[in-house]
């Protein structure tokens, strides 16, 4: 499978609905851009579908984080409070790997900066009881929509899902070994031509 990923990231759990757009290339995870969306359900149920359908099918990683349940159908529905197979919750787990990729300098931001992304070391407060066990006091308010996003751009990064496209269309291509599979697989375009230079550092400092 290719550890190249488009990713789009939805998110309507926040304070306003806003949407990221990333790639992960070569173990750099690439910011392209982000937005605010409306905060009008009716406008979003009108101009989402059709375009995360679209993305959907052009190879993207679509990562929706709702609460009611419309649009995860169209990717993985992912919330940085769900807890993680290590028993963790998902903030928690991406919280290292974020702090892992900024000291290796492999997250890189759009002109606007990196400022609405950072995240403060504050934001977990893990406590162990009697029996070691432990726990985490999370303070949600030191979270941006921005930092959010983020964080669900970096699991989608790390983290292949069955739910997505592009890995189970790589998961497939590479048991039947077929290498038209792999010329159709909308990810093997991603490190040719076009689709290349729009997620390459060069094309972000334009």
């Amino acid at each position: 499978m290719s550890s190249n990923k488009r990713i789009y990231i939805l998110s309507l759990s926040r304070e306003v609905p806003a949407a990221l757009t990333a790639g992960f290339v070569d173990g750099i995870l690439h910011i392209v851009n982000f937005e605010l969306l409306p905060s009008d359900i009716k406008t979003l149920k009108k101009d989402l579908p059709e375009k995360l359908e679209t993305l959907r099918q052009n190879g993207f990683i679509v990562v929706v984080d709702e609460l009611l349940n419309m649009f995860s159908h169209f990717g993985r529905c992912v919330r940085l409070s769900n807890v993680g197979p290590d028993g963790r919750p998902i903030l928690v787990t991406t919280l290292d790997a974020y702090r892992t990729m900024q000291a290796l300098k492999a997250i890189t931001y759009p002109k606007s900066g990196s400022g609405f992304y950072e995240i403060p070391d504050s934001i977990v407060e893990p406590i162990r009881d009697g029996k070691g066990e432990v726990s985490y006091n999370i303070d949600w308010s030191q979270l941006t929509v921005e930092s959010s996003c983020l964080l669900l751009a970096i699991h989608a990064a790390v983290h292949d899902s069955l739910l997505d496209r592009t890995t189970a269309e790589g998961l497939l291509g590479s048991i039947s070994g077929n290498s038209r599979e792999q010329k159709r697989n909308p990810l093997h375009a991603f490190t040719h031509g076009y689709d290349a230079k729009f997620l390459s550092p060069d094309a972000l400092e334009k």
